[in-house]
């Protein structure tokens, strides 16, 4: 019994770390493609302000995401 209990913990454990991986991919082919975008830009002033706005990692967001979530909720 406890065998079973044990592989669905560690079944439901590498489904929920394959499920974040790949938010995590498509996150950062977003990116990507949106650096691309900021790079055919002509003024250098929207190019640099493009960049900024596009340069978040996959943490910095999922972090500001879960903040801007539990102020909704209060």
């Amino acid at each position: 019994m406890m065998t079973i209990q044990l592989l669905s913990r560690l079944a439901l454990a590498v489904a929920l770390c394959s499920a974040l991986s790949a938010c995590s991919m498509f996150y950062d082919i977003g990116q990507k493609s949106a650096l691309e975008r900021c790079e055919s830009m002509v003024r250098i002033e929207d190019r640099n302000a493009c960049r900024r706005a596009n340069s978040q990692s996959y943490e910095k967001y999922e972090e500001s995401r879960e903040k801007l979530r539990q102020g909704k909720n209060e």
